[in-house]
């Protein structure tokens, strides 16, 4: 496993419906909590409570694409730090799978 600070952890959040946020607003207001640091307790909470879901996940998709666990943390971290998106390092390794150069450029 790699075994390394990461340098950035903060995420831009999606665009919301109108509805949704002042739904949100107004639940900060609630619980007395910043919009960033409310956003963060919720993610932190939901990926604490669905763990297993995450490594049913993690099994399911090393298991496809022919990797360690390990293997496939190391390039999903080494895709967020050069900013390649999920769904897009989905299709590189996918691109593998279907005898391609991972990084778009197809084998000879």
């Amino acid at each position: 496993m790699v075994y390394e600070i990461v340098s950035d952890t903060r995420i831009s959040s999606a665009e919301f419906g109108d509805f949704h946020y002042k739904r949100f607003l107004a639940w900060c207001l609630v619980e007395r909590q910043s919009k960033a640091a409310f956003v963060r307790n919720i993610v932190v909470s939901r990926v604490e409570s669905n763990r297993s879901e995450i490594d049913q996940g993690l099994a399911h998709y090393s298991r496809l694409y022919g990797l360690s666990e390990e293997e496939l943390l190391e390039h999903v971290y080494r895709a967020d730090r050069n900013n390649v998106s999920i769904a897009q390092l989905h299709e590189r390794l996918e691109a593998g799978l279907r005898g391609e150069a991972a990084w778009g450029k197809k084998k000879k």
